[in-house]
């Protein structure tokens, strides 16, 4: 990884095509495309008093106050923004190259810092006015600058490979990851200009380079590339123990998509699975004697419960097209959890009744006491078990596979949704587990996992890992 934002040498082109300015430069020896760094001389900015103007064109020719504003380096703008006195473009300062991915060479670059930049003529304020402005806009810089934040200028991260192969229109955006999507309407209302605007998702990408030997001990091994993408959702975001459970929109918190991602020359191999809070109204209210283990609360009643449910699930299953298998690790005894798993279980439970012979098809229940079962030295054993359960339906879900040219051979469908309390430790360790297990399959089907039977039982697979 390299990290972009310094460098000052040879005069790039702008992503038009035309010439920057002398202080949009970037070093020869940098990785980071030209194409990419961009100067305002092609893009302004500005305020009639009242609402924020784009628009493309070379201001070193024209004159007057309102082009005095420059933005003097950028390489993605994420948008404008309202504050207290006025409107801010919010663009990546300073950026680290992660990929390149695929056969394709995808660049992917992680913000390392975000930088505000104000677009309006300052107006006359009080003191405490011109404070809240200058905390607001180091509040930002700092929040979006932590490292969590990535974007890319050659694909659509915000969408999975799957979903890029099933609507292949560049400019289809998932709003449900895209952070940056509301404060870019400005700019993806025109098509002169959203090109200024990359989609920028919030979450982790990781990239690893691996060697497989080969059979034959005369042949050099086999190079393949593994990926991890991470997307957080938009719908209901908030920290912990102050955002639990679900909206009336249908919308969880703590929900992710993760995307594992194996390229081995001319092929591409791609699973997906999803995390997510339990999906009915319920909280941990703080008191004013902060508690380490805030009490679970079951808000609303059944009633209330089931349609924000059931708009839930059906959207999930929409996304991924087959059936979703709902893992819950959530503990089934004792005082702290045992409340929230029975009535997730029973509105589960309900929700199948509802939907009738719809339920079949869209989702399967599975409740497994994760701290009981896997509590050392027993977690083999444990783990074990549930990926018995789960193995008919990650065979029945298959995974995503493009050949040449980006030729779609196959495609997953439907997945798993794994939660616990915080969809965090216990989610990342089957999340995981299932993840080795869709690999390993992935591999056999490249022909670079030499084993016969690739479908047998889990267990049989997980003893190669």
């Amino acid at each position: 990884m390299q990290r972009i934002g310094r460098e000052r040498k040879e005069e790039p082109r702008s992503r038009t095509g035309r010439s920057a300015a002398p202080h949009c430069t970037s070093r020869s020896t940098s990785p980071f495309h030209p194409d990419l760094c961009f100067c305002i001389n092609f893009l302004c900015v500005y305020s009639d008093g009242q609402d924020p103007i784009v628009q493309e064109v070379d201001v070193r020719h024209l004159s007057g106050d309102r082009w005095k504003r420059t933005l003097k380096r950028a390489y993605n703008v994420l948008g404008i923004i309202k504050l207290v006195r006025g409107y801010y473009v919010v663009y990546a300062a300073e950026v680290t190259l992660i990929g390149p991915l695929g056969p394709n060479s995808v660049r992917v670059f992680r913000i390392d810092r975000v930088a505000l930049e104000p677009v309006h003529r300052a107006r006359a304020a009080r003191g405490a006015e011109r404070k809240q402005e200058r905390r607001l806009v180091k509040e930002i810089e700092r929040h979006m600058s932590n490292g969590s934040f990535y974007f890319s200028p050659d694909a659509d991260i915000t969408r999975s490979l799957r979903a890029q192969a099933l609507d292949k229109d560049e400019n289809q955006f998932n709003r449900d990851f895209m952070w940056n999507y509301d404060i870019a309407q400005l700019f993806l209302r025109k098509p002169v200009l959203r090109q200024y605007v990359l989609p920028v998702i919030c979450g982790y990408f990781g990239v690893e380079h691996f060697d497989i030997p080969a059979g034959d001990p005369t042949k050099s091994p086999k190079r393949i590339t593994i990926a991890l993408i991470s997307r957080r959702g938009t719908g209901r975001v908030g920290v912990r123990f102050h955002s639990r459970g679900i909206n009336s929109h249908g919308h969880v918190s703590n929900y992710v998509e993760t995307e594992q991602v194996l390229v081995f020359g001319e092929y591409t191999c791609s699973y997906t699975i999803v995390r997510g809070s339990i999906p009915i109204y319920w909280e941990q209210p703080h008191s004013s004697n902060v508690q380490y283990y805030p009490k679970i609360q079951v808000n609303r009643n059944i009633a209330r419960n089931l349609p924000a449910m059931q708009l839930h699930m059906e959207g999930v299953y929409k996304s991924y097209g087959g059936r979703i298998t709902m893992v819950s690790l959530v503990d089934q005894d004792g005082p702290r959890e045992s409340d929230l798993s029975a009535s997730f279980g029973l509105h589960a439970y309900l929700l199948r009744a509802v939907m009738g012979e719809k339920a079949d098809e869209t989702f399967k229940y599975v409740a497994f006491d994760y701290h009981t079962h896997c509590k050392r030295p027993n977690y083999d054993e444990g783990i074990e078990k549930l990926l018995e359960d789960l193995w008919p339906e990650l065979c029945r879900q298959g995974f995503s596979c493009f050949g040449p040219a980006g030729q779609t051979m196959s495609l997953q469908s439907g997945s798993f949704r794994v939660n616990c309390v915080d969809c965090l430790d216990r989610t990342n360790v089957v999340q995981s587990e299932i993840a080795l297990l869709a690999l390993v399959r992935q591999l056999g089907h490249l022909k670079l996992f030499h084993r016969k039977d690739m479908d047998k039982k889990a267990s049989y697979l997980r003893s190669f890992m």
